[in-house]
């Protein structure tokens, strides 16, 4: 079944014997050139000295403190790989660009009462690795160890109007890092990559530097995981393809998407005595540009595996607060600018064809699926109501920050119809019947609430269509559509007070993909 042919775990892809490879004359070895996508996401804790924060020791309260940073990186990379019988090893060095960052509540009792918000981002990244693992026919399984430099900047900031900045620095790092992956040749020299990584930063001083207040020295820690999928081309390597399938064996197909659409995330909050009553509303609007790699597998009979990672970030859009009689009299509404939002998402399903005909096919299968998202609000302007954004404030005042974290269980069908020889279309249906919701929103000018923690339970559902044309018998281009919503029903924890709460995640748009199928 051509479109249920799903890379899965690295068991399944090393059933292929070693005559290929031994034919080849030295695949996985000598100079390559790749490409990577993927996303990063990293623990910074933020410590300082007695003096705290420009001159303010009031703020103390709130160190250490350690805040969450999530992004995209996309870069390359360049190696020498050493063939010796089923073992393998080289060099490599990679360099990516990245827009991880985040923010996170730090000095709690500062002198303007709001505290401060600790900012890190990380720009850059540069790694020199060795690389060493065995070659199982077509697959290189390996591990990875070396050095690595973080181009880094902070700031410090305060949300209020008349403080943009208690600081800032910027720093190269230097850290170590480790990790494993998984190469797998496809043809004419090319080979598809995932990849795997840890960088850490060990403690270690900067100094925030101001013109309005004095220096702040701080002691900063870091640990960041990557995660990737990449193509590599191998120079020498052999010009001839591999078969698309193999007889008893399992089939594969690796490819990458280029999604672009919407997000539309919303709680609403309730009376905890009147829970048909509603207090409050917020609603993140924004464009969604994201990244996408699918690895398929299937055995040439009825399993198939299926596996998605994707990524992309939400600059641009609006958030909405809104707040209701009679708890709020009159109505009030506020609108603020989006800004250094991040959304990430993962799936793994296993399943069953259950009809195949000539040019038909239809099966169902059960998974596990994961999303993390954030938003990020800046400046207000009161639409409705008098306060609290009478006088409106500039965008670059920190407003709200909502971090969500989504565990789902996943059932569904797929099914595809071949309209012509090359010519497919193919739809999945995906009920998800479990969904846990966690979150962190922050309040930048409600200290009293800055974190208030969300927790809920629900459902959802995903909708996918692609129309996919095989360009040979290995290469494949399509385009599709999605649309997905989460919804969770839980309580948000105010201090001394729970109240219940309604999340719902929507996700909406048209993607580019690109495919290579290949034999076990």
């Amino acid at each position: 079944m051509r479109a249920l042919r799903m890379i899965g775990v690295a068991a399944l892809l090393a059933l292929g014997g070693t005559g290929a490879a031994n034919a080849a004359g030295g695949a996985f070895g000598g100079f390559h050139l790749g490409a990577v996508l993927g996303g990063g996401w990293s623990a910074t804790t933020w410590d300082v000295g007695p003096g705290g924060i420009g001159g303010d020791p009031g703020g103390l309260s709130g160190f250490p403190t350690t805040g969450l940073t999530t992004g995209v990186i996309a870069g390359a990379r360049a190696g020498y790989t050493v063939r010796a019988g089923n073992f393998a090893f080289g060099v490599e060095g990679m360099f990516v660009g990245t827009n991880v960052d985040g923010q996170t509540e730090c000095g709690t009792d500062d002198v303007y009462y709001y505290g401060y918000i600790c900012v890190s981002s990380l720009s850059g990244l540069v790694t020199a690795t060795a690389r060493a693992g065995i070659v199982l026919g077509n697959t290189f399984l390996y591990g990875t160890g070396g050095v690595a430099w973080a181009f880094q900047r902070y700031d410090v900031q305060e949300p209020a109007i008349f403080v943009a900045s208690w600081g800032t620095a910027s720093e190269t790092a230097r850290g170590f890092t480790v990790g494993a992956g998984i190469e797998r040749r496809l043809s004419h020299g090319f080979s598809i990559r995932a990849d795997y990584s840890f960088v850490g930063i060990r403690p270690h001083e900067v100094v925030l530097e101001s013109a309005f207040f004095p220096d702040s020295p701080l002691t900063l820690a870091q640990g960041y995981h990557f995660a990737s999928i990449g193509f590599d081309f191998r120079f020498g390597g052999t010009a001839t393809p591999l078969a698309p399938t193999r007889t008893g064996g399992w089939d594969f197909e690796a490819g990458t998407r280029t999604f672009a659409g919407g997000t539309d995330f919303a709680w609403d909050l309730f009376n905890p005595y009147t829970p048909s009553q509603q207090i409050s509303r917020i609603e993140y609007r924004g464009p969604l540009l994201a990244g996408e790699a699918f690895l398929r597998a299937s055995n040439g009979g009825r399993l198939f595996v299926n596996g998605t990672l994707g990524t992309g970030a939400t600059n641009g859009g609006t958030m909405v607060d809104e707040d209701f009689p009679p708890i709020t009299t009159p109505y009030s509404a506020t609108l603020s600018n989006l800004g250094n939002g991040r959304a990430t998402w993962t799936s793994l399903d296993l399943g069953l064809t259950l009809v195949e005909r000539d040019r038909f096919a239809a099966g169902a299968f059960l998974g596990v699926g994961a999303l993390l998202e954030r938003y990020a609000a800046f400046g207000c302007e009161q639409t409705a109501g008098g306060t609290p954004c009478a006088v409106p404030w500039p965008d670059f005042v920190a407003v709200l920050t909502q971090t969500s974290l989504w565990g789902t269980l996943r059932a569904g069908i797929i099914a595809e119809v071949g309209l012509t020889d090359r010519l497919w279309l193919r739809g999945e249906a995906t009920a998800i019947p479990l969904a846990l919701f966690a979150a962190e929103d922050n309040h930048w000018l409600r200290p009293d609430i800055n974190p208030l923690p969300l927790l809920g339970r629900g459902h959802g559902f995903e909708l996918q269509a692609t129309l996919t044309y095989e360009v040979n018998d290995t290469f494949s281009i399509g385009v599709g559509a999605r649309f997905g919503q989460l919804v969770a029903h839980g309580t948000a924890y105010f201090p001394g007070i729970a109240e219940p709460q309604t999340t719902v995640s929507r996700k909406t748009g048209v993607f580019l993909e690109m495919s290579h199928t290949f034999g076990g």
